[in-house]
């Protein structure tokens, strides 16, 4: 059971790591180049959108871990589908974009 904390660990390293970086990046821009309104693609949505996404990666870990003496093939295998269909989400989201409701 001694992975089990080093999963913890490395799961919230993830999750502190993505929320901060979301927060950093789009900031800066935010600086530089000068922006308002609410945006769903802003600073709060987007970082708090990849901190769900990293909690719920370091959960899938765990999963593969109880379940698979070497977790880490078939996580990436999943973790490539998933970015594979979230590209799929955006271009049905830019195809809305503009369209009268």
């Amino acid at each position: 059971m001694s992975a089990r904390p080093s999963i913890v660990r490395r799961g919230a390293l993830a999750v502190g790591g993505s929320v901060v970086a979301n927060l950093l990046v789009p900031g800066g821009a935010l600086v530089v180049l000068g922006a308002g309104g609410f945006d769903p693609f802003g600073i709060g949505p987007v970082a708090l959108s990849s901190g769900i996404g990293a909690l719920s990666a370091t959960g899938v870990y765990a999963v593969l871990a109880r379940l698979r003496e070497r977790p880490d093939r078939p996580f990436v295998a999943l973790a490539t589908v998933v970015l594979l269909l979230s590209f799929a989400t955006l271009v049905e989201a830019a195809a809305l974009v503009g369209e009268p409701r």
